[in-house]
């Protein structure tokens, strides 16, 4: 009997345990399934999305001098260029930018491959690169073209979203010596066109224009569809003119932003002169929440000291979390401030020093909430009416 007892109580013992087992193997393998339902409902993260740009500059003699005036003699382009780098920069949290610099002429000239401008050091050799351009005879806006979609093909990323920004004052030019027809040479670059299109490269055309010089009005009658047409064919491209050269700067900074997503800018101030004795206070007001804030300031004196002030009254750091700052205080025309999540209410930049100021405001709106599928109801099923047999008639 004693035996017998200690094997009841053995065997009850085992059972128990391989009761427990079992629970606790159910109990990880619900758990297991839970996570990887959990794990296919939630969507996938965005993958962020990359860009590789090429700026194209038209260098040729007619930029500095044609009929003794000259399309930019004062260099603007360079301004405007250096704006578009650090616009990029600022922006560089949301997207991945690389971006290329070519000048032309007659030949093409690599100032920079397609660099990363998310980087401070290369952001500001690429800024020091685009200065002091060297005049390139001749115009062979088509060699350019080709040298920047050759770049895009051989070193963007996969994947990545294209863009050329080609400033010119539009006309091509060769020496004597060349042999070449302007009907074929016509031809040669809408065949570039439909091969940018095909590619999904976008095309930025800036014609500098200046009615004053012989230049431009034969680019008008000669060139200017062309342009439009190569521009307006690829997704999104446009063909832009700058009726001076004061214009580029408003032209690229809406290029810029609208690459970067950036909405509904606004001028709040333009070339509008320092008192110099006295801060000029100017206000820029956040209405309702948004995903960012963008200011946009271009110095005609790049000493020009700049300040930002939040909506509780405290003063703005380049290190302050969610701000990103590009430009160089006090040694660039530009300075880009770009505030994460800013709180609404209205901010304030003071601007100190000579000179005039132009500045924007851009903003990026928060995402709209992708709403969730609304599930159904299932219909109820109903029963199927049967037929009620009827009496067959009695023959009578």
């Amino acid at each position: 009997m004693k035996i017998l007892r200690i094997l009841e109580r053995t065997t009850c013992g085992c059972l128990i345990l391989v009761v427990l087992v079992i629970l606790v193997a159910v109990g990880a393998l619900g758990y297991f399934l839970a996570q990887r339902v959990d794990a296919a409902e939630l969507p996938n993260p965005p993958a962020p999305i990359v860009y590789d740009l090429v700026l194209l500059s038209d260098q040729s003699h007619s930029m500095s001098e044609c009929d003794g005036v000259g399309s930019d003699p004062e260099l603007l382009r360079v301004q405007a260029a250096q704006l578009f780098i650090s616009y990029l920069g600022a922006d560089s949290g949301v997207g991945g930018y690389r971006l290329g610099l070519l000048h032309f002429g007659g030949t093409v000239q690599q100032a920079a491959p397609l660099t990363n401008v998310g980087d401070p050091a290369m952001r500001r050799q690429l800024s020091q690169v685009a200065e002091n351009p060297q005049p390139i005879p001749w115009t062979d806006p088509l060699a350019a073209l080709e040298a920047a979609r050759t770049l895009l093909a051989n070193d963007g990323r996969p994947g990545s979203r294209r863009a050329i920004l080609m400033l010119t004052d539009g006309e091509p030019a060769w020496p004597d010596t060349v042999s070449r027809r302007v009907a074929d040479y016509r031809q040669a670059l809408a065949g570039l066109g439909e091969e940018l299109v095909a590619e999904e490269v976008t095309l930025f055309i800036v014609h500098l224009d200046n009615p004053n010089t012989s230049c431009s009005q034969r680019v008008r009658l000669h060139w200017l569809g062309l342009w439009q047409e190569m521009a307006e064919n690829t997704p999104g491209g446009a063909l832009l003119t700058a009726r001076r050269a004061d214009d580029l700067l408003p032209l690229y900074h809406a290029i810029v932003r609208g690459l970067t997503g950036a909405v509904a800018g606004a001028t709040l101030a333009e070339a509008a002169s320092l008192p110099g004795d006295q801060p000029m206070i100017i206000t820029a007001t956040v209405e309702q929440p948004l995903a960012s804030m963008t200011l946009v300031v271009w110095k005609e004196q790049p000493q020009t000291r700049v300040e930002i002030v939040g909506p509780d009254g405290l003063l703005l750091s380049p290190h302050s979390p969610g701000v990103i700052v590009a430009g160089d205080p006090g040694e660039s025309h530009e300075e880009i401030w770009r505030v994460s999540n800013p709180p609404t209410g209205d901010w304030q930049i003071r601007l100190s020093g000579t000179g005039r100021v132009t500045v924007w405001q851009d903003r990026a709106p928060l995402p709209t909430p992708t709403p969730s599928p609304t599930p159904t109801e299932t219909p109820t099923a109903t029963a199927t009416p049967t037929a009620t047999a009827t009496d067959s008639p009695t023959p009578t």
